[in-house]
């Protein structure tokens, strides 16, 4: 799969993104440079992401992601569709692999992600409980934030990790 990051520089945010194909569904992933203080809300995020390199990490479907004018659920599921357990699985490598590719490429210390919706909770938790064998060396720290709605994946390039 050829995965092609696009960058913008919108308002002094810096970003990167790439539009991605499971299962006959288009998806777009961002990756957001996450600014000095935009992560202060939790204090462990807050100390972990510190003077690290990191990366807010949301995808969507690419309809939403492109809609300027888009009033719904941001990360809605496409309609009249099942997510199977081979779909799940489709969707978690490919999600994997665009990270990996990212990392690979602007070399951050840590991604950040916040599940909006339980569902997407649990999928991140499963996600980060059993990492592809590219991302082995990444470590998953789950359920931050008020509700446990937060995720840090940190990098080989995270120096200094304390639990």
């Amino acid at each position: 799969m050829e995965i092609i990051f696009n960058e913008l520089n919108d308002d002094g945010f810096i970003y990167q993104y790439a539009d991605f194909y499971v299962n006959d569904v288009a998806y777009t992933i961002s990756f957001t440079y996450a600014v000095e203080g935009s992560l202060d809300f939790d204090e462990v995020i807050s100390r972990l992401t510190r003077g690290k390199h990191t990366y807010t990490v949301e995808f969507s479907l690419s309809e939403i992601f492109y809609d300027d004018h888009y009033q719904g659920e941001l990360y809605s599921a496409p309609k009249n569709y099942h997510l199977t357990k081979s779909k799940y699985q489709n969707l978690k490598e490919v999600l994997f692999s665009l990270i990996f590719r990212h990392y690979q490429r602007y070399n951050p210390d840590c991604y950040f992600i916040v599940a909006d919706r339980l569902s997407l909770q649990k999928m991140y938790r499963q996600m980060c409980n059993s990492p592809s064998e590219a991302l082995r060396n990444f470590k998953a720290i789950l359920g931050l934030g008020l509700n446990g709605e937060c995720f840090l994946i940190l990098t080989p390039n995270y120096k200094n990790y304390q639990e």
